[in-house]
């Protein structure tokens, strides 16, 4: 046997493996991580086994790879995580709503009317003025889009009303899910900053880390080419 080191940081490379024909193998995956052998100067992937779990029933029983659920249970399932976070880990519920919050925010509830249509009510562009305050941020890739930014020219009525159902998908489903979180706020870099200011832009720009490091959490939207595309519901796992 060669003496192997983990790579740091170490990767890990899951694959869904379909060869195992038994039907007491429902779904299984190839996990398994790089390494480097001195003695044979070679990099080696190590592989292990082990039944892909992602959920557990009422009793607590393991079950093996299912459907991710309804719409409203992966938002359930959302809330419960960061509930769950901010419980347990008394740094993260320090921080959360003490923290500053960008220069503008979204407000989501500026317009709840308290009906079951809460979901698809309009939202609006607030200041800040330096408070502190719970967020959420949204990561997606802008692919070349230019439509429905905040400019100059619509910055006072986006003050005042911004149309939820004008908003392209990515923005739209954001809003969605930062809802079903409970998080009042919602920091947009395409909304928030007035795009066609260059002064503005270099200035909120500097601020960006501070953006994300003070959100209670972040929405990373990974497989959409640009915000016209659809992140919500997330794909089921077959």
């Amino acid at each position: 046997k060669q003496n192997l080191f983990m790579f740091q940081p170490c990767p890990l490379i899951l694959q869904l493996d379909r060869t195992w024909a038994s039907p007491r193998v429902e779904r299984y995956v190839v996990a398994g991580t790089m390494c480097w052998s001195p003695t044979a100067s070679e990099i080696a992937w190590v592989p292990f086994w082990g039944r892909l779990i992602l959920h557990n029933n009422a009793e607590g029983d393991i079950l093996p790879l299912r459907s991710r659920g309804s719409e409203e249970e992966v938002l359930q399932r959302l809330n419960d995580w960061l509930c769950l976070r901010v419980t347990e880990i008394p740094e993260f519920s320090v921080a959360v709503g003490g923290k500053p919050m960008p220069t503008r925010v979204l407000d989501l509830d500026a317009f709840d009317d308290g009906s079951h249509e809460v979901e698809n009510t309009d939202i609006r562009l607030v200041e800040t003025y330096g408070q502190c305050g719970s967020y959420v941020t949204l990561s997606y890739c802008w692919g070349g889009y230019t439509a429905c930014r905040t400019l100059k020219a619509n910055y006072q009525q986006r003050m005042n009303r911004i149309v939820h159902r004008q908003l392209p998908p990515v923005f739209a489903q954001a809003v969605r899910v930062t809802r079903a979180l409970g998080v009042r706020y919602l920091w947009i870099d395409a909304l928030c900053i007035v795009q066609d200011d260059l002064d503005e832009w270099q200035r909120e720009a500097a601020l960006m880390s501070d953006v994300y490091w003070n959100a209670t959490c972040r929405i990373a939207v990974n497989d959409c080419k640009d915000p016209t595309e659809s992140f919500f519901p997330p794909k089921n796992i077959v």
